[in-house]
């Protein structure tokens, strides 16, 4: 994955260690409803319609906010600063 990435990701370590901690939850929503929409399809032999209701249930923010609550004393210090910082940041209002 790693290799993966460093391909997909032509910024240098600081431009990403200066990027939105919104910009890394657009793209963090996708590679996760990716990977739970792998999972779904590889553990269960449902129609598409069923699988997105089914996903729907892991990928809608509260669910993961249940999540990140669940696994968060497993985080690093650098992770959790990253949690924080996350958490901290607002989307500018549209009005």
């Amino acid at each position: 994955m790693d290799r993966i990435m460093e391909h997909l990701i032509t910024k240098s370590s600081k431009e990403v260690n200066l990027m939105s901690p919104l910009t890394w939850a657009y793209v963090g929503d996708a590679v996760y409803e990716l990977y739970v929409r792998t999972e779904l399809v590889n553990t269960t032999n449902q129609k598409p319609h069923k699988l997105h209701i089914e996903s729907i249930k892991y990928v809608k923010a509260g669910a993961q906010a249940q999540i990140l609550q669940n696994i968060m004393q497993e985080l690093s210090l650098e992770e959790r600063d990253i949690v924080r910082r996350a958490r901290n940041t607002r989307k500018p209002s549209s009005t």
